[in-house]
């Protein structure tokens, strides 16, 4: 997975959020305008991190 992201990498590529991909949450930031628009909302609505897991924890949305 890692050598295909890197073979696609010129081409600035949006991960699918219900397929496997290995980007870290910069990475993901930096893909998704709106990215962080959706933290904030994360944090508004669930701000313990109750309904979190450990993809978002991965990019960044909870610590």
């Amino acid at each position: 997975l890692p050598a295909i992201e890197a073979a696609l990498e010129p081409f600035e590529p949006r991960p699918h959020w219900g397929k496997l991909f290995d980007f870290e949450g910069v990475d993901v930031s930096d893909r998704f305008e709106r990215f962080p628009g959706f933290k904030r909302l994360a944090h508004l609505y669930d701000p313990t991190g109750k309904f979190s897991n450990r993809f978002l924890r991965r990019i960044g949305v909870h610590a």
